[in-house]
């Protein structure tokens, strides 16, 4: 009875409407060329860093705050270097058999979450056709929005082989089947491509985003150390280096990277690492209003909530591995 009612009354209500009123585009859909304006670049690069730290899949699964969370639960927590009560100590939440579970939500994650990055990068490096080669007349910001974009792309696919590609001795080097390609906006069916693939476009990604960043003069502002620049760009190249065994570039490329970045002090380090220092190339920024529940201090600081609560949490050493 209610629901007829309500189709009634909303009924009555559409009726009195121009027939127009409801014909507007979906919120997900933008003008792409719109893009080539660097003001917009900018905030869908901006985008792409919230895209980094927004709380994912809302109760689904708890603390899901992007980056944070694939390094922790997907990374550490299945590692001997981190044991913790909360994840470890509770049955089943971060064991070896749920993660390689196909359909178990940690062995979905990384994919969706990557993808979503590298769909998002698609977009502002299909906006800026300009390559180190060929760049007359182009305005200098959108290059150095463009190498942004080619360093997250080169990041989550880096990432994604971490995850879903073979160790090294295991691929027939590199020919082994992996994970899918998309350089383009888009989620339509495309095969599986093979590791080699995959490591030539992360090597052309970050090589072209240094080139970049030469060329735009990008800086990054010391407030937004959750943005790339050159250094994370070098970074990358040498971790997608160190899959394939590559081992002089991954030594080349940490070095470069590492420039103009010194050792923290003794004071730093026994801090509590809740400030960045003169070590941090790269740091998360998460937002107060896009974590609703479950939020990353509380479990995860030493005086957290949870910790103090349930006298588990926190992450400690496995016995073995420290002895």
């Amino acid at each position: 009875i209610y629901m007829a009612l309500a189709a009634m009354v909303s009924g009555g209500i559409l009726s009195s409407c121009n027939s127009d009123y409801l014909d507007v585009n979906p919120i997900t859909d933008f003008d792409e060329s719109a893009l080539a304006d660097p003001s917009v670049c900018a905030t869908l690069v901006d985008g792409i860093y919230e895209a980094m730290n927004v709380q994912y899949t809302q109760l689904a699964v708890n603390q899901n705050v992007g980056e944070a969370n694939i390094n922790m639960n997907c990374g550490e927590g299945a590692g001997q270097d981190l044991c913790s009560g909360l994840w470890t100590a509770l049955p089943g939440l971060r064991t070896w058999s749920y993660i390689n579970n196909p359909s178990s939500y940690m062995a979905i994650m990384p994919w969706m979450y990557y993808y979503n990055l590298i769909n998002l990068s698609n977009y502002v490096i299909k906006a800026v056709p300009a390559t180190s080669e060929n760049h007359e007349g182009v305005d200098l910001k959108l290059l150095g929005y463009k190498a942004q974009a080619l360093t997250v792309r080169a990041h989550a696919y880096t990432r994604l082989l971490g995850y879903y590609g073979q160790r090294w001795e295991d691929s027939d080097n590199g020919e082994a089947y992996c994970i899918v390609i998309r350089t383009v906006p888009g989620t339509e069916s495309t095969p599986l491509r093979k590791m080699n693939e995959v490591l030539a476009l992360i090597y052309s990604d970050c090589e072209e985003a240094e080139k970049l960043y030469d060329l735009s003069g990008y800086s990054r502002d010391n407030e937004r150390l959750f943005a790339v620049n050159k250094s994370v760009a070098q970074g990358v190249w040498a971790r997608a280096a160190l899959i394939k065994h590559d081992w002089q570039t991954a030594a080349d490329k940490a070095n470069a990277a590492r420039q103009g970045y010194t050792i923290m002090s003794e004071n730093d380090l026994f801090a509590g690492f809740y400030t960045n220092n003169t070590e941090t190339m790269w740091s998360m920024n998460p937002i107060e209003t896009t974590t609703y529940y479950w939020s990353w201090g509380s479990h995860y600081a030493c005086n957290g909530t949870y910790v103090n609560n349930w006298q588990i949490g926190a992450g400690a050493i496995n016995y073995d591995l420290y002895r």
